[in-house]
């Protein structure tokens, strides 16, 4: 009984040590079909990877260009010539314009000229050369008046200036030419004669008998007299032709002595073309005092600028005087044709 039981102990035991063996051999059969598995499972997942991460992406949206804006100023004048004391206005335009900003004024520095801008109330603002004058934003045009001292035509250059808001240079300029006339002499203008009155005052002179006559002789100026009406007024540059007009000069003779002069005369030596001489009417006679005051008007001035009319009281000495060298004067005039 104890023999069986061994046996089946040993038989057992072989049976467990078969197993064993075969479960080590069908695991080993078993790794050698798995390890050439492996690499086709391997092969599978990088193809799988491949396949989800090696294809292009879509490519983005090219942005436009945006195109590039020029900005310009264009300017313009009411007047391209003006004169002093003129007022104009300065005109412009500003096209391509993408920001808000200040626009301003500049004239460039002649000596002699000078611009200013009259206000609201008419008042003018001096502009100095060289600095920008501050416009209003929404403004086209500035009213300027110039000021010209220089004795020729003077050429100024006039500029507007766009400064963008928070800077501070301009970004923009326009420039246009001006150009000022030299500033022209006021004429003279004609004195307009008055009517001519005469007047008599008596006098309480008393001449001496014992004493002394002196005519003397002053020069009160040149001028012109009136065909017509025979009136005379002032004029320092007489017209040579003129029709309506005649040169002439005007002086007076004066007793400045203490007795009365007997009756006297005087000659005029004129600037005329033939060179004329006059020999007046022997003239009243002058108590001390007493003056009296000629015209002398004549044509044909003498193809020439200016000519010396000369004058002589008593050029015969007819009269006895204490001093004969006051009788005698002379006068260039000066004339325009």
């Amino acid at each position: 009984m104890e023999q069986n039981v061994d046996i089946r102990k040993a038989a057992g035991r072989t049976l467990a040590i078969f197993a064993i063996i075969f479960v080590v051999i069908i695991g080993i059969f078993g790794s050698l079909l798995l390890a050439r598995a492996i690499p086709n499972v391997f092969s599978g997942m990088a193809s799988a990877i491949t396949s989800i991460f090696v294809s292009s992406p879509t490519p983005p949206e090219e942005t436009p260009e945006q195109p590039v804006v020029t900005q310009s100023i264009s300017l313009s004048l009411s007047e391209g010539t003006v004169s002093n004391n003129q007022t104009f206005t300065l005109s412009w335009g500003h096209t391509g314009r993408v920001t808000a900003g200040t626009y301003t004024f500049r004239y460039e520095c002649v000596p002699g000229v000078s611009f200013s801008s009259p206000t609201a109330s008419g008042a003018p603002t001096p502009i100095e050369c060289g600095r920008s004058f501050n416009l209003a934003e929404t403004t086209g045009s500035i009213a300027l008046t110039v000021k010209s001292t220089v004795q020729a035509d003077a050429p100024v250059t006039l500029h507007i200036d766009f400064i963008p808001q928070g800077l501070n240079q301009a970004a923009v300029s326009g420039a246009i030419p001006l150009t000022v006339k030299k500033p022209v002499a006021p004429a003279t203008p004609p004195v307009t004669p008055g009517t001519g009155t005469t007047t008599t005052y008596p006098t309480t002179v008393v001449s001496d008998p014992n004493g002394y006559t002196d005519l003397t002789i002053r020069m009160i100026g040149v001028g012109m007299v009136n065909r017509n009406t025979g009136a005379f007024y002032a004029l320092s540059y007489p017209s040579r032709s003129s029709l309506s007009d005649r040169i002439a000069i005007r002086f007076e003779v004066k007793n400045t002595g203490t007795k009365t002069s007997p009756a006297w005369f005087f000659r005029a030596n004129l600037p005329t073309a033939q060179n004329d001489t006059f020999n007046s009417q022997a003239q009243t006679a002058l108590r001390p005092g007493e003056s009296i005051i000629f015209t002398l008007a004549f044509d044909n001035f003498v193809n020439s600028n200016s000519g010396v009319a000369s004058i002589t009281v008593d050029p015969s000495n007819y009269v006895v005087e204490s001093n004969e060298n006051n009788n005698f004067i002379t006068q260039t005039i000066n004339t325009v044709p």
